[in-house]
């Protein structure tokens, strides 16, 4: 989290309302942390209601059930490993910055 001193200055209010925005910010006076300024976005998540914590909880309980019972490893068969290791080396989307290594542009 940032950190600002408290100051006299109005300007330095509205700087900190806009550095909220990305992450909470806490407010200092004589060096110690007196307040912390939130995006009403990180606000709202802070104060939602139980039932929609219980609901997240639900749904996140209900992700990892379904994850447990998924094999942790996966054995490359020879056919896995060929497709995987031969064939034109592209990126792995058009929007994609990933790419394998040694990929060049107009290359595969």
């Amino acid at each position: 989290m940032a950190a600002m001193t408290l100051a006299k200055d109005p300007g330095e209010l509205a700087e900190a309302i806009r550095r909220a925005q990305d992450e909470p910010l806490f407010v200092e006076a004589d060096g110690r942390p007196v307040a912390v300024v939130l995006s009403v976005q990180e606000y709202d998540r802070l104060t939602a209601s139980p039932d929609l914590l219980a609901a997240n909880q639900a749904y996140w309980d209900q992700q990892v059930a379904l994850m447990e019972d998924l094999p942790a490893e996966v054995e490359l068969t020879e056919a896995m490993w060929r497709e995987l290791t031969t064939g034109p080396v592209r990126p792995i989307s058009p929007d994609s910055l990933a790419v394998p290594p040694g990929w060049k542009p107009g290359r595969g």
